[in-house]
């Protein structure tokens, strides 16, 4: 084999720069002259109280965090350098690489959508059912396959014979395809600007432009006609998607940079940040771990330096990009120039370049632009790299040099990672002799002395974690945790307060508030921090349970009532647990329910919440007592046991919450027929599909039952009005039709009877549906009674 110029394009050297130099200057120590004039430092500030004074330290609020995605960036940085040696034969085999590893994607992404096994998926991330093969999302699937569908239009203009560019013309088309299936929006646009860039970049022939837009096409064209893959992805683009996800992300991000401008939280502290900083409604089960906006994550941790670091890369890759698109022979450099606009546009609104996968192949493509070396006797060749220009110099570092730095970085890196091995291990002690700089093992020391009941040793490790980091909520809890055991309430009360200062997530502190909140009688906060643990899936049963048993006080039930204006699935979950022991208990879920009504929620949730409340009780047998407590409550309100509650529409204001009369407010309104004097409900139904207007829970017992009702105008143009019953607990009730009263033109009567058995259906629901309207006509209906026979 013969020896190569070990030579590196100058900007090329200028991207690893850029790269490197800023979390390396995050992790020099400074006085506290230069990082206490950073907004950021409050937050150094606020953890002395329990640290000790800070003088000197590094810039980045976790060090260790910046560590690591420097160690990230090193790798980043060896493929670019080895990406740049690669000769034109290696490139080939290169690309070939990748197109057989999307090939494999493809496979294990069928397989995922067919069989949707947990097994299949490779990421602990991953959701189940979707398509993102050696991924963790389908987004960054889609723009792998997108890339590799460049790849093979570029693989075809390297002049392999027919057969060959035959198949990897399929493949192209196979990539194509495959990308859309994923159901990502990104891929349709990436696949259209790919195609784009294509056809308009003068490649050596038009056919990699021509089979790149041509499976685009036929790809679009044969999912519509075949299924809904296409129509499905296009709609996601006016979903609320963006608007719940990447909106609110930005938004949260932009308050980051203004409280770290412009030095920066520290390169991989984005997380630990942002959950500082995020409101605590909208904690959930998922959390943010990147911006979905690498400029704008960049600017959030690494403040000014790292704007201008991202100005120099980007435009050290613009100028290799464009000069190797002036190399008129240079193919692959062609292909590798239009396949970067991937995940470099995508990057926008995602963050494919943050993941391993994505990140090295765009590594390797930057080299790519690079000419290749020749070998070293080649005078010829060594002109390639290094031909006098100025804008092509190349930097010929020292072998010896190059030998030390890449020895002592590799030292460094497998320390660090022997470290996170040792820590995973249960091993903290050997983690903190190999890592002293690593907060996570000093936290998990002080975890372990807390177990032990070591408590100076656990607020030592403790102190020492949090001054490795400052956005350590864990240390803070940790330290309020072992004041509180030593019944030092003040000092705890303080850790926990600075913990929450630093985000929502952490389950101690969320329930040491409740708690607090509780003990102090603060109804507001209790409820903020029952929605927030039920939000988060912590402790379910217990929370559950004490929310319950704190509904009796009324400044606590109406505030928690309030929590349920933002739709969650525990919602659900909690009004099924209610269970009344007792007429009084029955009372005070009914007044809960009622508080629901009264807050406005969407008649659709509503219609949920009392459903289910309703068949959790006739189910477990407690619809006596739900009876009894909605009398006590409603002593000349009626009797749900004997008939309907309000047969004129007289109020549908849900004071009988749950019994009387629940209208969808959309089609249904109180209103007088034409040359009626007294109520009736008045429905019109534009909606272009039929509704269900108005409903009515029910406790009839065992019996015959007559049902009438009448409807204004009475005509047979009249839209179809259907009036149905139920079971609660499930199972529809048949009615019978009788003979009628004589109807005209003005008014139409019903008469029904049905029965109610023995079991099974203690608690009904008679629910009034219209069809669509055929013109502006609205129908009038009154006098509903459901009499015993």
């Amino acid at each position: 084999m013969r020896a190569r110029h070990f030579t590196i394009p100058r900007q090329a050297l200028f991207i690893g720069l850029g790269l490197v130099v800023v979390p390396v200057l995050q992790l020099v120590p400074v006085p506290q002259a230069i990082w206490h004039l950073a907004p950021q430092s409050e937050h150094w500030l606020a953890v002395q109280s329990f640290t000790g004074p800070l003088r000197w330290r590094p810039i980045s609020l976790h060090p260790e965090m910046t560590v690591g995605a420097l160690i990230d960036t090193l790798s980043f940085v060896a493929l670019l350098l080895a990406g740049i040696q690669l000769n034109i034969d290696e490139r080939v085999k290169t690309i070939d690489a990748v197109i057989a590893i999307a090939f494999g994607s493809v496979l294990l992404g069928v397989l995922q959508g067919q069989l949707g096994l947990r097994q299949l998926y490779l990421q602990a991330d991953a959701v189940p059912g979707t398509i993102t093969g050696f991924f963790g999302n389908r987004n960054h699937q889609a723009d792998f396959l997108v890339i590799a569908t460049g790849l093979c239009a570029t693989r075809i203009q390297t002049g392999r014979p027919i057969g060959h560019n035959v198949m990897t013309g399929a493949l192209c088309l196979l990539f194509a395809a495959a990308a859309i299936t994923t159901h990502s929006r990104s891929a349709l646009v990436l696949l259209v600007i790919l195609a784009v860039a294509m056809s308009v970049i003068r490649l050596r022939s038009r056919l990699g432009a021509l089979l790149v837009s041509g499976s685009i096409l036929v790809a679009l064209i044969g999912l519509s006609v075949s299924n809904s893959v296409v129509t499905d992805v296009l709609a996601r683009f006016s979903g609320d998607t963006i608007k719940l996800s990447r909106l609110t992300i930005w938004a949260q991000s932009q308050i980051a940079v203004r409280q770290t401008f412009p030095l920066g939280s520290g390169i991989g502290t984005f997380r630990e940040f942002y959950e500082s900083i995020e409101p605590l409604d909208l904690v959930g089960p998922t959390f943010v771990n990147h911006a979905h906006n690498d400029a704008l994550q960049v600017i959030v941790e690494a403040g000014l330096l790292g704007l201008a670091s991202l100005a120099l890369v980007a435009g050290a890759i613009g100028w290799l990009a464009w000069k190797a698109l002036a190399r008129r022979n240079d193919t692959m450099a062609h292909g590798a120039a239009i396949c970067l606009c991937v995940p470099m546009l995508h990057s926008l609104v995602d963050y494919p370049l943050r993941t391993m996968a994505i990140s090295s192949l765009v590594a390797v493509m930057i080299g790519l632009l690079c000419p290749p070396p020749a070998p070293s006797g080649n005078d010829a060749g060594a002109g390639a790299t290094d031909s006098g220009d100025p804008t092509t110099a190349a930097v010929q570092p020292r072998r010896w040099g190059v030998s030390l730095v890449i020895a002592l970085t590799g030292l460094f890196c497998m320390s660090f990672e022997l470290a996170r091995m040792l820590l995973a291990a249960g091993a903290p002690s050997a983690a903190v002799a190999l890592a002293p700089y690593s907060a996570n093992a000093h936290l998990a020391l002080a975890d372990s002395a807390t177990n032990q009941g070591e408590a100076d040793i656990a607020l030592l490790e403790a102190s020492r974690a949090l001054r490795r980091n400052a956005l350590s909520s864990e240390a803070l809890s940790l330290i309020g945790l072992v004041e509180y055991s030593r019944q030092h309430r003040q000092a705890a009360d303080k850790a926990f307060l600075a913990a929450a200062h630093l985000g929502w997530r952490n389950p101690s502190v969320l329930g040491y508030m409740f708690g607090r909140a509780i003990e102090t009688g603060s109804a507001t906060t209790a409820a903020q921090m029952a929605d927030a643990r039920l939000r988060l899936e912590i402790d379910r049963d217990e929370v559950l349970g004490a929310t319950s048993a704190l509904l009796a006080d009324e400044t606590f039930r109406n505030a928690f009532a309030e929590r349920f204006k933002n739709p969650a699935p525990w919602q659900t979950d909690f009004v099924a647990a209610l269970r009344p022991a007792s007429p009084l208990e029955a009372e005070i879920e009914l007044l809960f329910l009622a508080r629901l009504q009264a807050i406005s929620l969407s008649a659709a949730t509503l219609d949920r919440l009392s459903t289910t409340y309703m068949d959790g009780l006739v189910r477990s047998g407690q619809t006596g007592d739900l009876e009894a407590g909605w009398k006590n409550l409603h002593p000349a309100g009626g009797d749900p046991a004997a008939g309907v509650l309000d047969p004129n529409f007289s109020h549908v204001d849900g004071a009988s919450y749950p019994f009387g009369w629940q209208i969808e407010p959309a089609v249904a309104r109180i209103g007088n027929a034409p040359r009626e004097p007294s109520p009736a409900l008045r429905i019109a139904n534009y909606t272009g599909e039929k509704v269900l207007a108005a409903s009515q829970f029910l406790l009839l017992g065992p019996g015959i039952y007559h049902l009438s009702y009448r409807t204004r105008p009475g005509t047979d143009d009249d839209p179809d009005l259907t009036v149905t019953m139920r079971c609660v607990a499930g199972g529809a009730i048949r009615l019978h039709d009788e003979s009628e009263p004589a109807s005209d033109e003005t008014t139409r009567f019903v008469i029904r009877s049905f029965m109610i058995g023995d079991k099974g259906c203690e608690a009904q629901r008679v629910l009034v549906s219209i069809d669509a309207m055929r013109e502006n006509r609205p129908l009038y209906i009154s006098d509903f009674s459901i009499t015993s026979h």
